[in-house]
């Protein structure tokens, strides 16, 4: 099952995690998803970067 965590940087400089979600593979479906939700925790304020492996 596929992890997939949400990394962001403080004003210190140093890593923090945002939030996190199993999904069960890895369609676009299951990423529209988990971002939707992210995005809604998150008071639909979008990112500044996104990056991915």
């Amino acid at each position: 099952m596929p992890f997939a965590p949400f990394v962001g940087v403080n004003h210190h400089g140093h890593s923090i995690l945002l939030g996190c979600g199993l999904i069960s593979s890895e369609d676009t479906e299951n990423f529209i998803w988990l971002f939707d939700t992210w995005l809604i925790c998150m008071n639909n304020k979008l990112p500044n970067a996104i990056i991915i492996d």
